[in-house]
């Protein structure tokens, strides 16, 4: 409307109308004010949607109103609505983390927006000894690949366990099975990952987890922290053989040092795990105080012996198990114990049990006869352990590795 284009009478007229109009408009909302409800509110800007400073501060208190109301409720339809209503209102955070803690307890989820105050005291305290294994339920292949190996080099990363690579085969099971369903979440308005996961101990499901977050893996590594004490009660080694071991190692104690000459050469993988290095190290040094023999000889691999005509034996850590092997020959098809069930994390943290357990075990191999197609063979002199008015160290009883009973 061009108001030069109207007459005197026109313009007065014009000017009367929107004065009115003001009026009205100032009057609504001083009468919606004195409800101070939000249906007195809402029906207010339904009449006047007009952008001005009533219907600015209408919206405001609306908006206070509505949430005052949610948080009476407090419940997931009532914070929902309100997000719901005003998107971009300043108590709109607030309300979604509400609508999303109500939401994700309703449904049994962790939801983590922030570290726990002691998830680096729990999860960064000490690693946990258990070989892992992380499979996912996706029934997609290339998703559940790609899960898979993200999990197994986030666990590499991490150096918390003693992870197995999903696309390897291995001769033994994991301590820890860790099987994942992920997928994406929204408990409001923002997507959140979910992750269900299912533990299982040898084979035996333990316990199941839900969780929320945005980097889902160290709160679901957070969690089992937690229960940390829960799975190392469950693969224990158990008390009986924890006992017939330190009765059998007191025996040989008693005994020792054995007659004959012992050369063990050792291997340390410089490439290896920290774990599998310091358990070698600290098994070497168990023996030379143990003072297994008369004369012990251990060396690293490639270095001759300074005994002639010593029983040698040859140690070394799996690069890919994680487990010692223990022979009388560099190769595989020589006799050994059977130590397959441990892993070099575990051990170090048992090391009372283990290292007297794989002296006992060392004892036997040496004493234990060579086989050989062609008939018995004779030892050459020097290579037999001379006899003792002692009683000789018993046989070992079948040992339980780790998980190997659960009790």
């Amino acid at each position: 409307m061009h108001l030069h284009r109207l007459s005197g009478v026109q313009k007065a007229l014009l000017i009367l109308a929107i004065f009115l109009a003001g009026c009205s408009v100032r009057r609504d909302y001083q009468a919606a004010s004195k409800l101070n409800t939000v249906e007195a509110y809402t029906q207010f800007l339904q009449e006047h949607p007009e952008k001005d400073k009533y219907f600015s501060l209408a919206r405001e208190r609306l908006e206070e109103l509505s949430y005052e109301k949610a948080r009476k409720e407090d419940s997931f339809p009532a914070y929902a609505g309100f997000v719901a209503s005003f998107p971009y209102g300043r108590f709109s955070p607030e309300a979604q983390k509400r609508a999303e803690d109500i939401r994700a307890t309703e449904l049994g989820i962790h939801l983590y927006r922030e570290f726990p105050q002691d998830f680096y005291e729990s999860v960064n305290s000490s690693a946990l000894p258990f070989r892992i294994q992380v499979l996912s339920q996706s029934p997609d292949e290339e998703e559940r690949k790609h899960v898979e190996r993200s999990w197994y080099e986030e666990l590499v990363g991490r150096d918390l366990f003693v992870p197995l690579d999903p696309r390897k085969a291995y001769p033994f099971p994991p301590d820890l099975t860790l099987r994942v369903r992920q997928s994406t979440l929204f408990l409001c308005t923002y997507p959140w990952t979910q992750v269900d996961a299912d533990v299982s101990v040898r084979g035996k499901h333990v316990r199941s987890y839900k969780v929320a977050a945005q980097r889902i893996e160290k709160f679901l590594l957070y969690e089992i922290y937690r229960d940390s004490e829960r799975y190392r009660g469950l693969m224990r080694i158990p008390e009986p053989e924890r006992q017939t071991v330190e009765e059998r190692f007191q025996r040989l104690r008693r005994i020792v040092p054995l007659a004959g000459s012992v050369s063990l050469e050792f291997e340390i993988d410089q490439r290896g795990s920290h774990w599998d290095q310091e358990m070698i190290r600290g098994f070497l040094e168990f023996l030379r105080e143990t003072g297994l023999s008369e004369d012990l000889s251990i060396y690293p691999r490639g270095q001759p012996p300074t005994q002639s005509g010593a029983q040698r034996l040859y140690l070394r850590v799996d690069p890919e198990f994680h487990h010692p092997l223990l022979h009388k020959q560099w190769n595989f098809a020589s006799p050994s114990p059977d130590w397959s069930a441990w892993n070099s994390a575990w051990i170090l943290m048992d090391r009372d049990y283990f290292y007297k357990k794989m002296t006992l075990d060392l004892v036997d191999l040496l004493q234990k006869p060579e086989q050989s197609n062609e008939g018995p063979k004779k030892q050459a002199p020097g290579r037999t352990w001379k006899k003792r008015q002692t009683p000789a160290v018993p046989a070992r009883p079948q040992g339980a590795g780790p998980g190997s009973q659960v009790e």
